[in-house]
């Protein structure tokens, strides 16, 4: 069976996902959300366009005024929007959805593998997804593969898990989460019982202030 009929059969159908797929029916392009990227300078500005631009045309600013503006339009790094059935379905890259559907996704794993009635995983498989799967790696390893930020991360199975605490002291998680190249990020937060997913589209991840979000919520008195 192909991945994206199985995720169709297994996860999206029963979870009410409507707009997850592999491709975009021409039905719902005027759906898909605008990309944008860094300008670069002027004298690059072509030969930038050319390596970004399937078509080779040179990316303008986003609407004509006499705004310096400081971002373009982009086409997800030479990846047009898929618009027809790929020849294959990849596990890495390539699946678009919604932010209803993926906050539907997060709720289910937030509820132990049922949402809405729907169960999807077991609760135990769901744990294991969400344990510490890489033991043998320290703070140490974390702060030096991704910078100091990283220095409270583990990995779960598709998720970078958040450590409350200072390295080397017994610590609790935080929350869940990962974040995506166009400065898309989701949180599960297991332990207070909620869910976020920040989507904005712009590349390099910048700006980007959910972890400040998560915390918020978490003090909130609900």
């Amino acid at each position: 069976m192909r991945m994206g009929d199985y995720l169709q059969k297994i996860v999206f159908g029963p979870l009410g996902m409507r707009n997850s797929g592999f491709f975009v029916p021409p039905g719902k392009l005027d759906n898909f959300a605008e990309y944008y990227r860094q300008k670069p300078g002027v004298d690059m500005v072509s030969q930038a366009s050319a390596s970004l631009n399937p078509q080779g045309e040179i990316e303008k600013d986003i609407l004509p005024s006499d705004i310096d503006w400081k971002i373009i339009q982009g086409n997800m790094f030479g990846l047009s929007v898929q618009q027809v059935r790929p020849s294959y379905d990849s596990g890495a890259r390539g699946l678009h959805g919604s932010i209803n559907d993926y906050a539907r996704y997060c709720a289910m794993i937030l509820n132990g593998g049922t949402f809405d009635g729907i169960k999807v995983l077991d609760k135990k498989t769901r744990d294991v997804l969400l344990s510490d799967l890489t033991p043998q790696l320290t703070s140490e390893d974390f702060r030096r593969g991704f910078g100091e930020g990283a220095a409270f991360m583990k990995f779960g199975a598709g998720y970078g898990i958040k450590y409350i605490g200072g390295p080397g002291e017994k610590t609790k998680v935080d929350y869940h989460f990962w974040g995506g190249a166009h400065n898309t990020f989701f949180w599960i937060d297991t332990a207070n019982g909620h869910i976020g997913v920040f989507a904005t589209n712009h590349s390099p991840p910048q700006y980007n202030i959910s972890d400040a979000i998560e915390q918020i919520v978490d003090e909130a008195k609900l």
